[in-house]
This record gives structure tokens, sequence and C-alpha cells, in this order.
């Protein structure tokens, strides 16, 4: 019969999953929380003004685009897009470009109709401010527009039938240096036009480098 082994068992130490946490250890001291609600603060703050930061240098830099090219139209006007007569341009910033309906006139002695067939036209163009700054028309009260036989796309492209502006002279000399925010002016026109041309195009070119407006106007609506 064996004997019973005498050698002592010795217990396992224990594992790493048995061994007591430190208190101090065991979840962030009211220190350390405090901390961390501090540094998430900062952090948050930081976020906030990076934000308005990009935000306010996006706005400049579209100010600035704007500046450089002139404000864009916010409606049908531009080329490709004409509009016919008696709407309005309107731009981004507030201001406003209509020209009226073409009413035939009677010519008058000296007003350069030139053949039996010619026609005189009279209507008006308005300039509304409705933004922030002046609109200039320059040192020389430049009326930045024109009149031409034909399309849009097709300036001078019936130069033997070029309109006749019969009081130029009249129309400049209301021309102010500027027209300051809130006000409005409307230039009285009056063109003729030789007998055969199927289509005119008014256009204005402000002096602020804007984009041009467009009206295209069909002879025969004004023969109606």
């Amino acid at each position: 019969m064996s004997e019973p082994d005498s050698r002592t068992i010795t217990a396992a130490p224990d594992t790493p999953a048995d061994l007591p946490v430190p208190s101090d250890l065991a979840e962030p001291s009211g220190t350390l929380r405090s901390a961390l609600r501090s540094v998430l603060l900062v952090l948050g703050s930081v976020l906030l003004v990076l934000a308005v930061v990009v935000a306010v240098a996006l706005h400049e830099l579209q100010e600035d685009i704007d500046a450089a090219g002139g404000p864009e139209l916010n409606s049908p006007g531009g080329f490709g897009e004409p509009l016919s007569a008696g709407n309005t341009a309107r731009y981004k910033d507030g201001v406003k470009l209509k020209l009226s309906a073409l009413h035939r006139a009677v010519p008058a002695f000296g007003d350069g109709a030139r053949e039996p067939g010619d026609r005189t036209y009279l209507f008006s163009l308005t300039y509304e401010n409705g933004g922030d700054e002046p609109l200039a028309f320059g040192p020389d009260h430049a009326t930045g527009f024109d009149f031409w036989a034909g399309t849009h796309a097709e300036e001078d492209a019936l130069l033997e039938g070029a309109p006749d502006w019969e009081n130029g002279e009249e129309t400049e000399a209301l021309l102010p240096g500027a027209l300051e925010p809130g006000r409005s002016l409307t230039l009285p026109l009056r063109y003729t036009l030789a007998e055969g041309v199927p289509v005119v195009t008014f256009s204005v070119e402000l002096m602020d480098g804007r984009e041009p407006v467009y009206w295209e106007i069909p002879v025969d609506d004004l023969t109606r």
C-alpha cells in the first residue's frame, strides 16, 4: 500500500483579475473630472471661435468677389436670357433697371427721321438704387446703355438700320454723377428706327462692372 504524498500543495497566486484595484484608480477623482470638463469646454470654445472666423472670412471673400466683378443679376436679363420691353432686371444688391414699353410717336421736324417709312418711339429707362452704396454713372455722366438693330447676340449686325437717338444730349444732361441709395431716376428716350428692321435690342452696362442687362424687342410687336 502506497503512503500518502506528504508534499505541501501551494495555492496558485492571485490572477490579475483577482488583484485588488487601488481605490484612487477605480474611477476618476473629482479633480480629474473637473479638469476633463474644463478641457472639453475650452475645446468647444475654440471650435466655435474657428467656425465664426471661417464664416466671416467666407463672407468677406464673397464681398470681394462681388466688388471685383460687380453684383450679379438676380433675375432674367443677362446674355442668353434677354427681357422684353416693360420688364425689370434685378441685381442681388438691390439695384433695379426697368425699360418701359415703347410707344409710337409722331415724327417731329428735325427729329432725325430719314425716310417716310421710319418710325419714332418714345420710352423710358428707370434706375432704382435699392442697395447700400451709391450707383455711379462715371465722371462723364455716361449712360452706359446702347440700342441697336438685331438680337442681343448680334450687336451692330444691321448697321444700315441702326436706331437714331434723337434726344441724347437732353437725356445725358439728366444724369447725376451717382444715384444715392433709396433714390430712383427715370430717363426719357426717343429713338427712330428705319423701315424693315425686324428686331431691336436695348442694353445697359453700368460703370461699376456689374453684369449687363439686355431687352430684346421684336419690331412687329411695336407696330400692332
